[in-house]
């Protein structure tokens, strides 16, 4: 495991991410218009990992970490064991589940989310 992770915080107007080293520092930041819908949430939430994990590499220098996972926070309700989101209103999500955990992974060759 390289240690490297990142984090989404996906609102209405924004998308934020950090992306964290292996000592719990904070070593990139990112931040993006949300594009409501469930493709425009998935594609921006792919955009800012691919942004942030092109900043460092596992040595330091520019290129592209190995993440452990990522981790990503959304208003509505989430389903922990799933992963899905519904009612999360403000990003166009409904009161049907949508696999927000599986398609961002899916995106990211399977990395953890």
């Amino acid at each position: 495991m390289s240690g490297w992770r990142v984090g989404l915080d996906i609102g209405g107007t924004k998308i934020h991410g950090v992306l964290v080293g292996p000592d719990g520092s904070v070593r990139a930041e990112h931040r993006a218009a949300t594009v409501v819908g469930p493709e425009g949430i998935v594609q921006g939430a792919v955009d800012a990992v691919l942004a942030l994990r092109g900043e460092v590499s596992d040595d330091g220098a520019p290129g592209a970490v190995r993440l452990d996972g990522v981790g990503i926070g959304v208003p509505g309700v989430v389903d922990p064991a799933t992963g899905s989101v519904r009612y999360a209103m403000n990003l166009g999500l409904d009161a049907e589940p949508f696999a927000l955990a599986a398609a961002v992974s899916a995106r990211l060759d399977g990395v953890r989310v």
